[in-house]
């Protein structure tokens, strides 16, 4: 099966590659939710992979031992959470496939933790109506300060730094990704937005 456009981008720019059981266990997953639409299809394969990579960087930064540049590989179980994370049951329509649909696209969306969403949309200002409108890259690109000061703030208060600003950075990265394949972006058009996102971000 070909990869998704969240493979193709993670893999190009070095950030995360997939082991075998780890793309075994998301096709599976798509056989088994196996939709007639397109769109929804490629949504579902594409925001569990984005999950289950940014849950790999999550697992490997522990206490902030991710260097910017460091190339991630994303297992089984990193997938397997993945799904329990970004999917809804199937007995229930998914709210997050038919609002990209209609281009609602909410900033929880857009986040693995609902606490980095409901901070991003402080560091933002603006209501959904603007940043919506805004270009995947120009919303990392807006964010990406504000995430980084985040960090600096905690480590000035407890003496120790949690989390890197480079992993911070890579939160920043995937909620630009997510929102690339949220409005069903081209592969060429999802590449050009990541490589601005990933030259903003110091992400090589």
């Amino acid at each position: 099966m070909p990869l998704g456009v969240a493979q193709e981008v993670l893999a190009e720019h070095g950030i995360c590659g997939f082991r075998d059981d780890a793309r075994q266990a998301l096709n599976a997953y798509l056989q088994l939710f196996r939709s007639a639409d397109e769109f929804e299809r490629s949504l579902r394969e594409n925001l569990v992979a984005s999950a289950g990579a940014e849950l790999a960087c999550f697992r490997v930064a522990g206490f902030g031992a991710l260097p910017a540049n460091e190339r991630v590989l994303v297992s089984q179980q990193d997938v397997a959470f993945a799904i329990e994370v970004a999917d809804t049951a199937s007995t229930v329509e998914c709210y997050t496939i038919r609002a990209a649909s209609e281009r609602n696209i909410r900033m929880t969306d857009l986040f693995l933790w609902t606490g980095d969403a409901a901070k991003a949309q402080v560091l933002i200002g603006a209501p959904p109506a603007t940043w919506r409108n805004m270009r995947p890259a120009q919303l990392a690109a807006a964010l990406a300060g504000g995430f980084e000061t985040l960090s600096t703030r905690w480590q000035e208060l407890s003496g120790r730094l949690v989390y890197t600003q480079a992993a911070r950075h890579r939160t920043v990265y995937f909620a630009c990704l997510r929102m690339c394949t949220l409005l069903d972006l081209s592969l060429k058009d999802t590449f050009g937005e990541m490589n601005v996102a990933r030259e903003g971000l110091r992400l090589y």
